[in-house]
């Protein structure tokens, strides 16, 4: 996705003294021609630098323009790929002892080797001051390139406030639905849950024993270190039933802005001026 799609095109390959009785035009790509009949063609035009990525992306009416599927995914309702925070390389299980960022097999929070602005979150005192992803950690930025990455933690707030939000099925997969107040224009989150260690525990895990409540929680990583301890930040909408399990007196509604442990596994949306 990194590489700007550049229609190749060499038609016709046909000798002179065949030119006036060819009867078809071939377009090549990629070592494949597809055949037109001449008679169909009225024009060719050569076009330089068709960039797919700007279809995959919709004006929300906010500051930077939102993909409309996850990273790891090709239509709205898929899940795609999991990632722990700052790794770019997807996870299936995921846990302390397989997390880039961390010293050691034990759940210390003071073990971080990067992304640390406290000592005492730090392997050994260690501080870098870096509150935000770098771009070769960003799950998105290397996934897609071309100016994607994962949102901020305001780019997130600012999408949250700027749209109006429902709890939707669509193909038989629940989520959540953002309409832009701004321009009426939606995308669709999945409900994805989030992957952790083996699922044995009774909650539900669909078919992936490494998926933890998928079809009730919205969830998704923003670029953003919490300043409070060495967990990053994350949003996390919950479903009608989800929600008044875990918080049946409405005390924060179905939307959740908090941080979680590094390790685990969240989906990826990506974001691009």
């Amino acid at each position: 996705m990194k590489k700007l799609f550049t229609l190749i095109c060499v038609f016709i390959s046909v000798l002179a003294a065949g030119a006036q009785t060819s009867d078809s035009v071939a377009v090549w790509q990629n070592g494949k021609a597809t055949m037109f009949a001449r008679a169909s063609v009225d024009s060719i035009t050569f076009v330089k630098g068709i960039n797919p990525l700007d279809t995959m992306f919709v004006d929300m009416g906010v500051s930077v323009k939102w993909a409309k599927v996850n990273i790891g995914a090709t239509t709205e309702t898929e899940f795609g790929s999991f990632f722990q925070w700052g790794d770019p390389e997807p996870k299936q299980e995921c846990s302390w002892d397989n997390y880039k960022w961390h010293e050691g097999a034990d759940d210390s929070y003071a073990r971080y080797t990067k992304y640390v602005v406290d000592a005492q979150y730090g392997w050994n005192g260690f501080t870098d001051g870096k509150g935000e992803l770098d771009p070769e950690d960003d799950a998105a930025a290397v996934a897609w390139g071309d100016g994607c990455r994962m949102p901020t933690w305001s780019e997130m707030q600012e999408l949250i406030e700027g749209c109006t939000w429902t709890w939707d099925t669509i193909h038989a997969v629940p989520g959540a639905t953002a309409t832009s107040k701004v321009n009426g224009n939606k995308i669709f989150f999945p409900a994805a849950g989030f992957h952790y260690t083996q699922n044995t525990s009774g909650y539900p895990h669909g078919d992936d024993p490494y998926n933890w409540w998928p079809g009730d929680r919205v969830i998704y990583w923003t670029k953003t270190l919490y300043s409070g301890s060495g967990d990053a930040l994350y949003w996390d909408f919950r479903s009608a039933a989800k929600h008044a399990q875990d918080d049946p007196w409405n005390v924060y509604g179905p939307w959740r802005y908090i941080s979680s442990m590094r390790y685990y596994g969240h989906p990826v949306r990506a974001v691009r001026p």
